[in-house]
């Protein structure tokens, strides 16, 4: 990482794309008498703590806060963000820009990219994602039993596995998102549109 750093400009902002290996994403049910920005991060805290077994105190949790509706949110080890910011400040580089790869593809992709009927699948080098979306809102969001190149039924049963885990039907289709930036690539049960 310094090594890159050395390259950058001094002061040139910079962006990190953090992969399934070290940002976990989970949901976060609001509780009805949550109100404050406050209430919603000790949720978040809890059910962190709750799925994964670790301190939260240990990472640090963003999300997609709303105390109406159920929110994605993401955790990243609070010691990586401290390495980041070190490193940073070692090389005179400006103040890094931190992001799970599901959410840099999934902002990247905008929401014109996704029919309102389709979840969206998430491949990356370390893992596969998949979000359940409704109106470009993530319901549910998991990890995923399947890679690319893989046989394509495999990928549906294994979505049906968390579909039903989630206690929702499958959608239409599945929209890749890849961790290169490319266009959005659909699936239906029928296989890859031309």
């Amino acid at each position: 990482m310094r090594a890159a750093l050395a390259d950058a400009p001094r002061g040139a902002p910079w962006r990190v794309i953090v992969g399934a290996a070290s940002a976990r994403h989970f949901m976060v049910r609001p509780p009805a008498n949550a109100r404050r920005l406050a209430d919603l991060r000790a949720v978040a805290a809890l059910r962190f703590e709750d799925l994964h077994g670790d301190s939260a105190a240990d990472w640090l949790i963003e999300g997609d806060w709303d105390a109406s509706r159920p929110f994605l949110c993401c955790a990243m080890p609070a010691a990586l963000l401290r390495t980041l910011r070190d490193a940073a400040k070692q090389s005179g580089a400006g103040t890094p820009s931190v992001e799970s790869a599901f959410c840099a593809a999934w902002n990247a992709a905008g929401a014109r990219s996704v029919d309102d009927a389709d979840w969206v699948l998430h491949t990356g080098l370390d893992g596969t994602l998949l979000a359940a979306a409704e109106a470009w809102r993530v319901r549910a969001i998991g990890d995923l039993d399947w890679r690319p190149g893989e046989d394509e039924e495999a990928l549906w049963q294994a979505a049906e596995r968390l579909a039903m885990a989630w206690s929702l039907s499958l959608p239409a289709g599945l929209v890749l998102l890849g961790q290169g930036g490319g266009a959005p690539r659909r699936w239906t049960r029928a296989g890859v549109p031309a």
